[in-house]
């Protein structure tokens, strides 16, 4: 996916991420629910900046952590460019 968002920037163009922070911490039944999927389960901020350099990117970088549905759901924000 990182690869195909890549090919079909635009110039100088970025790419911005939300991700569901991962099951460490995660606290109720929406987060368990999200994070109980396998695909998941590798979801770290390392290895999410580590596969959007690997796709071409650069300058990856996590922008902010946050949070959904009255912080019962904890995400963070990346950011790369082309």
């Amino acid at each position: 996916m990182l690869r195909e968002a890549l090919r079909v920037l635009k110039s100088a163009g970025s790419l911005h991420l939300l991700d569901f922070a991962g099951h460490h911490g995660s606290h109720g039944l929406l987060g368990h629910l999200i994070h109980s999927s396998p695909c998941l389960k590798d979801n770290s901020e390392e290895r999410i900046l580590q596969l959007m350099r690997f796709a071409g990117f650069t300058h990856a970088r996590k922008v902010k952590d946050g949070s959904m549905f009255f912080g019962a759901l904890k995400t963070s924000y990346f950011e790369a460019s082309n």
